[in-house]
């Protein structure tokens, strides 16, 4: 694929390791009404995006009716059996308005659109849409990377910089995030749990769903500055990639066995 002829390094590293609302909309306190609300938000922002890259959205039960794991890797945790859990200072988590402005001369947009995907960024920075459901293996590659999180998602994001990447919460209330370092014992390698010791862990409080897991990231390191919250113009600012000079391939987001094909890219070159 064109948009990756610049990362084989990357490519062999990860697949040794994969197994109209108002702009404060998602920052209802929390109650039956606000997960509605935080439904309309989500879709709001998914058709702020062109249509060929809006997903699926699917309804969610309150009570959280859904596969807990994908082969061997548990999707949710207990907040207690977690270590250092602390939540977000909502006041401090910036309002993102533009993910244009953080692709680098090189970087990548990189959509999976769901399901279970192995993810390789560029040597820039790059924007990486986590969300639609299921798994992803992320290597983000060098640059500031900015991952997008979303209800129901896991990123295992392989090389996550506390001093250089960030989150962008999309259709999620950031009074619901946790920020918490894994207990899990477990072996590493191949079968490490996302809750392994070793991994810093970022938990939607409300479901115990794992939005992310960032192998060898201390917890500690993590704080308000690695988070945004999105927004339908930010959304917006994705459509007409390839209008303003990116050339686009995207996944299917399909299982296959333990590794999915490489995602969707739009790369300018």
């Amino acid at each position: 694929m064109e948009a990756f002829d610049n990362k084989n390094a990357q490519q062999n590293q990860a697949a040794a390791l994969t197994p109209t609302l108002s702009p404060d909309a998602d920052l209802a306190i929390p109650s039956k009404g606000a997960s509605v609300e935080a439904a309309n938000l989500e879709k709001s922002l998914n058709q702020a995006l062109a249509p060929d890259e809006q997903q699926t959205l699917t309804s969610l039960p309150d009570d959280h009716d859904h596969k807990p794991n994908v082969g061997n890797f548990q999707l949710h945790v207990e907040l207690d059996q977690v270590a250092s859990a602390r939540g977000l200072d909502f006041k401090k988590v910036v309002r993102e308005t533009s993910f244009r402005d953080n692709l680098g001369s090189k970087g990548d947009y990189l959509n999976p659109r769901g399901g279970n995907n192995v993810v390789i960024g560029s040597g820039d920075s790059d924007v990486i849409r986590g969300t639609g459901g299921g798994l992803n293996t992320i290597t983000t590659g060098t640059g500031k990377d900015t991952v997008i999180l979303g209800r129901e998602t896991t990123n295992r994001v392989l090389d996550f910089d506390a001093a250089n990447d960030r989150f962008v919460l999309s259709g999620l209330n950031p009074k619901n995030i946790i920020i918490a370092q894994g207990k899990n014992p477990g072996k590493g390698g191949l079968e490490q749990p996302l809750d392994s010791v070793n991994n810093a862990l970022i938990i939607d409080k409300k479901t115990e769903h794992i939005l992310a897991t960032l192998p060898f990231v201390k917890a500690s390191d993590l704080s308000e500055k690695n988070f945004a919250r999105n927004s339908s113009e930010a959304s917006a600012s994705l459509r007409n990639l390839e209008q303003a000079g990116f050339k686009s391939q995207r996944g299917n987001g399909k299982s296959r066995a333990l590794r999915d094909t490489i995602v969707s890219s739009a790369a300018r070159r």
